[in-house]
């Protein structure tokens, strides 16, 4: 079957930083909001400096997350130049990249969003696809406007086998050496971000350090009343951060299904909407605690692997894969 309209997109830092640009767009008029009440609660207070405050914490945060962003980047080796291939049908589209073939039907996108200069087509919060307008045809920057687009239906003729929750490969790196499968789910997000906050980061001593600083100032300024508020932040925060019971029940994580693959060169991980290559040479570290591995592909994401799910000898394959991160890091860091 011919497409219709047939893309390119060659994922470059320009276009990184585009797209997180977009995702975050909605939290501009967040801000928006949290200003005016900050000025008008300032102004009816007395309290003149703090739409100031307000806007120092802002530009220090945006300052931040772009230094994040750009560090994001330059780890993950698998996303630096990655070229998409996209090819457009009447009832779904395929995305092809590195050999690995997604396809996913109009009507299960939750979100096609323009730019002046791209689309952003996303079956799910984490799953975002974007298409440079440049590189788009007349044709298919109206076909891609159509606002009755996510209404598609597959037709009759669509076998059921076909359905995007498949992920058709192409992939010529032969019989894996190791396999083993993660299920991802609030409890494994839940036991990730613990690690990372308390253990990794040490947040909960920063976080505590700017609870004492933050009492300490309102006592100096002689604004008691803010006292109570910081505790009740404060508190609210170490509930959602430091109570591992409470994150699990408060957050709604779906369940996936992660199969990795182990090959000589590679890993692969695959989920039900997309499969994706990472270089041994590239990873960023291997981490390991008494019940996971969290293989960091790059300085912000990991990838979850569950001990019990391991083989002994994928268990000591890992182990040399560790050795060899601490080994490649040692050198970049003496260079």
């Amino acid at each position: 079957m011919q497409p219709l309209y047939s893309t390119t997109t060659i994922l470059s830092f320009s276009e990184y930083k585009k797209m997180n640009k977009a995702v975050f767009t909605a939290s501009k008029k967040i801000t928006l909001l949290c200003f005016l009440f900050f000025t008008i609660f300032g102004i009816i207070n007395r309290i003149f400096y703090l739409p100031l405050l307000f806007v120092v914490i802002y530009c220090a945060a945006l300052l931040g997350s772009m230094y994040l962003v750009r560090r994001e980047f330059a780890t993950n080796k698998s996303l630096q130049n990655q070229k998409f291939l996209f090819d457009f049908y009447d009832t779904f589209f395929t995305m092809e990249t590195a050999g690995n073939v997604t396809k996913i039907f109009y009507n299960e996108l939750n979100l096609i969003l323009e730019t002046k200069q791209n689309f952003y087509l996303s079956r799910a919060e984490k799953f975002l696809y974007p298409v440079i307008k440049a590189n788009c045809s007349a044709g298919l920057i109206q076909f891609l406007q159509n606002p009755e687009l996510k209404n598609i239906v597959p037709g009759q003729a669509e076998p059921q086998e076909n359905n995007s929750d498949t992920v058709h490969t192409e992939t010529v790196s032969g019989t894996p050496l190791f396999e083993t499968v993660t299920i991802y789910n609030q409890e494994e997000y839940s036991k990730l971000q613990q690690y990372i906050l308390c253990k990794r980061s040490k947040f909960s001593y920063v976080f505590l350090l700017l609870f004492l600083t933050a009492v300490g100032v309102t006592i100096y300024l002689k604004e008691y009343l803010y006292i109570i508020t910081i505790c009740l932040v404060a508190a609210s925060l170490a509930v959602v951060f430091f109570m591992p019971k409470f994150t699990k029940s408060f957050l709604k994580i779906p369940e996936e299904t992660m199969q990795f693959y182990f090959y000589d060169n590679h890993l692969c991980k695959k989920t039900a909407y997309e499969s994706t290559d990472y270089y041994y040479k590239n990873l960023f570290d291997i981490l390991e605690t008494d019940t996971n591995f969290y293989i960091k592909i790059s300085s912000l994401q990991y990838l979850i692997l569950t001990k019990n799910n391991c083989s002994p000898e994928l268990t000591d394959f890992i182990h040399g894969l560790k050795r060899h991160c601490l080994q490649t890091g040692k050198r970049n860091r003496s260079n």
